[in-house]
């Protein structure tokens, strides 16, 4: 039966059977001095293998197993004499904890792991670095199962942190089990793991590793946000992303249900989302949304809004409502409070044009509308931008006396290979609003729009 490990010299001291001549010399650390003290060390160490060497030929098992206890004790000593290791616990888990972030910022996404090595260096940091609790509270990479499941329990009861790029080969139960923990929950951010571009000869691929393609490939995070207490207290950031999933996601059907009181960024990428299961809070201040055929009416989308008077920034992708505004008479424009500074669309020109109806923004906004779906100037664009004038609280033709920061259009599409872009910037505009469309010069397939 193997002994049970020991962390420090106090406890190996406690021990029952440790010889006589390692104990005297273990009370006596650190004296006369490190130097000397190490040179003890070293030769008692080398006389007990020596010892050991003798015994084996003996087989004397019981009594080398007193020697190689002993050995351990006097390497725990020689181990703790250097001056990192006589450094407080509290300043050692502080190096520990820069350490863990370096890597996660600064290696690529295989090697941010790397940093557990330095709890193997030595008896003392394992122990130091087992008993900070905020060293095993953040899951940042894509973490094998068995590792998570390690890493949870040395939590204790801290705020937990995902931030997980995941691939095919993610345990998603083991995330699971990390997810339940709601109540402790302060971030949590779900992507897929991007995989390299395939090298390239001209056009034809000629690599193939089946081994990487499961790794890079997308799963499900369904079943782990199933796993999600109703309720999370601590909880500031959600963001799950898809990208080219080949199946329909859908938040969980009680997401969430009873609210994150201070949530203030929530992401839901590439979702069958429907608007009611949302946890929107109060709180919000960035709220990206980009949904696959679910729309949400009208009068339910700004009611949503005037339930977010923090929101700074907002994205929506193919969320918009496909009712037109103008079949709620009595419906009026939401108005953005002052504080809100970013505004991203993605939809059709129609379905675009027709939400700019419905509201209004600070002069100061930041706008960015893409246009999918379409490979030319539409009606449907023409009529979006005319609605532009009437998105700014004040008087359209007053609109410029102070600053806009910028507005820029655009729309994606694969015209011969090439994206049309269609953008234009409000600097020092006259008064008398008016536009024209042109092409740039030397590039037929990018469209620029100016006012005049």
């Amino acid at each position: 039966m193997a002994e049970k490990p020991f962390a420090t010299v106090s406890e190996a001291l406690a021990t029952s059977f440790t010889g006589p001549a390692t104990r005297a010399l273990v009370e006596q650390y650190g004296t006369p001095s490190i130097l000397e003290y190490k040179e003890k060390l070293a030769s008692r160490i080398l006389e007990l293998e020596h010892d050991i060497c003798i015994r084996k030929t003996r087989q004397n098992a019981a009594r080398i197993l007193e020697l190689e206890h002993d050995i351990r004790i006097l390497k725990t000593c020689q181990n703790s004499t250097p001056t990192v290791n006589r450094l407080p616990p509290e300043v050692l888990s502080h190096i520990f904890l820069t350490l863990f972030w370096t890597m996660e910022r600064e290696y690529e996404e295989d090697k941010k792991v790397c940093w557990i090595f330095s709890t193997h260096v030595c008896r003392h940091w394992r122990a130091v670095a087992l008993g900070c609790a905020a060293l095993w509270t953040n899951f940042m990479f894509d973490m094998q199962g068995e590792l998570i499941r390690t890493i949870l329990p040395r939590s204790k009861n801290l705020p937990l942190s995902v931030a997980m790029k995941c691939g095919g080969l993610t345990d998603i139960d083991a995330l699971g089990e990390v997810l339940s923990q709601t109540t402790r929950l302060r971030h949590v951010v779900l992507s897929p793991r991007i995989g390299p571009n395939p090298p390239q000869l001209g056009r034809r691929r000629f690599y193939f590793d089946p081994k990487l393609d499961q790794r890079y490939e997308p799963p499900s995070f369904t079943p782990a946000l199933g796993r999600m207490g109703p309720f999370a207290p601590l909880l500031t950031t959600v963001s799950v992303s898809y990208t080219n999933h080949r199946v329909v996601e859908r938040l969980p059907e009680n997401f969430l249900s009873e609210g994150a009181p201070a949530l203030q960024h929530l992401k839901l990428h590439n979702f069958d989302l429907h608007w009611l299961r949302i946890p929107f809070s109060s709180t919000l201040k960035t709220l990206h949304l980009v949904s696959d055929d679910n729309y949400p009416e009208f009068p339910v989308m700004l009611e949503t809004f005037r339930g977010l008077p923090l929101l700074e920034r907002l994205t929506l992708g193919d969320i918009l409502p496909q009712c037109r505004f103008s079949e709620f008479p009595g419906l009026k424009p939401f108005t953005f409070g002052n504080q809100f500074k970013h505004l991203s669309l993605e939809d059709s020109g129609v379905e675009i044009g027709n939400f700019l109806l419905g509201i209004r923004v600070p002069k100061t906004t930041f706008i960015n509308i893409q246009f999918i779906g379409f490979l030319d100037w539409t009606h449907g664009i023409d009529w979006c931008v005319k609605n532009i004038r009437d998105l700014w609280r004040d008087d359209p033709l007053d609109w410029t006396k102070e600053g806009i920061h910028s507005l820029e259009l655009s729309y994606t599409g694969n015209l011969n290979e090439r994206h049309s872009q269609l953008e234009f910037r409000f600097g020092g505009v006259p008064e008398t609003l008016g536009w024209r469309y042109q092409l740039d010069e030397g590039d037929p397939h990018r469209n620029r729009m100016s006012f005049n």
